[in-house]
C-alpha cells in the first residue's frame, strides 16, 4: 500500500489523526480529549498534551503504510503565536470569558451584528 493520507484533525474537545488509503478508506484512526491548561492569564489547550499525542499517532501510522501526504484541520477559533521555533502564546479556549474591562472597549469598537 502507498500514497496514504493522515488528516490531523484539532478541535477544541477532541483531537484526531486519522490514517486514509489511496482509495479513500480509512486505515485507522487515533482519538484525544482535549484538556485546558492554565495559559498566560486566560486557559489555553494542552499543546504540549497534543504534541505528545500526534508524534504517537503518526508513529504508529507510519508502521502502518508509507504516508505521503498529512492534512492539517482545526477549528476556526485557534491560534497560537510562535516564534523561532519556541511557543509565546497557547490557543486561547475561546469560551474563556474575557476581561471585563476588554469587552467594554472592545463592544465600543465593533459594528453591530448585523452587520
Amino acid at each position: 500500500m502507498g500514497g496514504c493520507t493522515v488528516v490531523v484533525d484539532v478541535g477544541k474537545t477532541l483531537s484526531k489523526a486519522s490514517l486514509w488509503s489511496p482509495e479513500g478508506s480509512l486505515i485507522a484512526q487515533h482519538n484525544r480529549l482535549n484538556s485546558r491548561v492554565e495559559g498566560p492569564g486566560y486557559l489555553a489547550l494542552d499543546v504540549h498534551g497534543i504534541d505528545a499525542w500526534l508524534a504517537e499517532a503518526l508513529a504508529a501510522f507510519s508502521g502502518q503504510a508509507p504516508v505521503t501526504a498529512i492534512i492539517p484541520v482545526a477549528h476556526g477559533a485557534a491560534l497560537a503565536l510562535v516564534q523561532r521555533g519556541q511557543l509565546l502564546l497557547p490557543p486561547m479556549d475561546y469560551e474563556n470569558p474575557m476581561p471585563a474591562e476588554l469587552r467594554a472597549v472592545y463592544n465600543a469598537q465593533r459594528d453591530p451584528f448585523a452587520l
